[in-house]
């Protein structure tokens, strides 16, 4: 045989794209957005392409952000990590999201995602707080990131 390497390689190259989300690499890996250590655990969140290829992201605000700015792309996969469940990844079109003053993260948009309305009243209200669905923020993205 020629080439005694290529099946492995074949089988590695076509494994390392899947449809299937994977964990977040917490503070192995930088966002794919703004390049920062993904680090804290309560805000983690990641994209997979209509290529298997998945996308990390410290914060929702950079998933967001990447997902407008590759509109040619379709996603198999929006996946959020839910601000009282650390490392877990949920469907961000089954999640919640808080833009509230006493709820910081980490690109400073104050954006926290919830399983639910009810989890959401773990952070004190502000005035000026808002709930969004997913489908929500990214159709009212550009007045929310001028907040």
């Amino acid at each position: 045989m020629k080439f005694p390497y290529l099946p492995v390689l074949t089988v590695i190259t076509l494994g390392a794209c899947s449809d299937v989300p994977v964990e977040v690499p917490y503070d192995r890996v930088n966002c794919d957005f703004c390049r920062m250590s993904i680090t804290d655990r309560r805000f983690g969140a990641e994209l997979v392409s209509s290529k298997g290829k998945a996308y990390f992201f410290d914060a929702l605000e950079c998933q967001v952000n990447f997902r407008l700015n590759n509109t040619s792309e379709t996603w198999r996969h929006s996946l959020a990590t839910p601000f009282l469940h650390p490392g877990e990844l949920y469907p961000t079109d089954s999640l919640v999201i808080l833009r509230s003053t006493n709820g910081p993260s980490p690109m400073g948009m104050n954006l926290t995602s919830w399983l639910d309305e009810e989890e959401a009243t773990f952070i004190e209200s502000a005035e000026g707080d808002a709930l969004f669905t997913y489908p929500e923020l990214l159709e009212q993205w550009h007045a929310v990131e001028q907040r």
